[in-house]
């Protein structure tokens, strides 16, 4: 193959797998979910604070807070 022809046929290749990896990345990537988001800050908080009471009620808090799990 001419080198030319070579060339131009990776940079294709190159830009069609960038097309599908960024697709890919488009099917998989969840979508977001604030419940989530929430859920982790007090978990976060819970393992940030020293103080026993604090660390109970946040961990209460989390175990109530809702929860969406994969449908």
């Amino acid at each position: 193959m001419r080198p030319e022809l070579e060339q131009q046929f990776e940079e294709s290749s190159r830009r069609n797998l960038a097309g599908m990896c960024r697709r890919l990345a488009e099917i998989i990537r969840p979508a977001p979910d604030p419940e989530a988001d929430r859920r982790a800050a007090i978990l976060d908080d819970a393992y940030a604070t020293d103080d026993p009471d604090e660390r109970a009620r946040l961990i209460r808090e989390w175990l109530d807070a809702p929860f969406s799990g994969p449908s």
